[in-house]
């Protein structure tokens, strides 16, 4: 019973993410099975209103899908903006081999639910899958020519 229950929880938050990413034109020319395997190597975790998951000038570790709520994101110009659709990405410095973060993230939801993709796990993804390392090459490249924080 308790595996049963265990393995249920487990891919209502596959199906979460997998939607999420599906919401992010970003990700269309994944394949189902590429987005499960990437879906598969990441957690889900709860925000609350105020908590932040990020501030700028910490080390940069975790890249975050958004699968529900509202998250203000900090730009070091002092301008600021709200991500709140499912799919957006959240923290992408661990992605751009950035070791800090330059914007801050704050859940303004009162849960804020986001897939979480950590260096260490992009790292696997990237060695182990790779169809999925030759778009996410072309992603962080698309990144990196659309915003000015990153310019090398």
């Amino acid at each position: 019973m308790f595996l049963t229950i265990t393995i249920q929880k487990f891919k209502v938050k596959m199906k979460e993410i997998i939607s999420a990413f599906r919401n992010n034109s970003i990700f269309k020319e994944f394949n189902n099975n590429e987005l499960w395997q990437l879906a598969g190597e990441m957690e889900k975790e709860i925000y609350v209103s105020g908590e932040k998951l990020f501030c700028a000038d910490e080390k940069a570790s975790n890249i975050y899908i958004l699968v529900d709520g509202h998250f203000l994101v900090d730009l070091p110009d002092k301008r600021a903006f709200t991500l709140m659709n499912s799919g957006d990405i959240i923290g992408t410095e661990p992605f751009l081999d950035k070791n800090y973060y330059v914007t801050t993230c704050t859940c303004l939801s009162k849960n804020g639910v986001c897939g979480v993709l950590t260096g260490k796990t992009l790292v696997n993804v990237e060695k182990r899958y790779a169809s999925i390392n030759s778009k996410l090459i072309r992603l962080k490249n698309e990144f990196l020519s659309k915003t000015k924080y990153f310019k090398r």
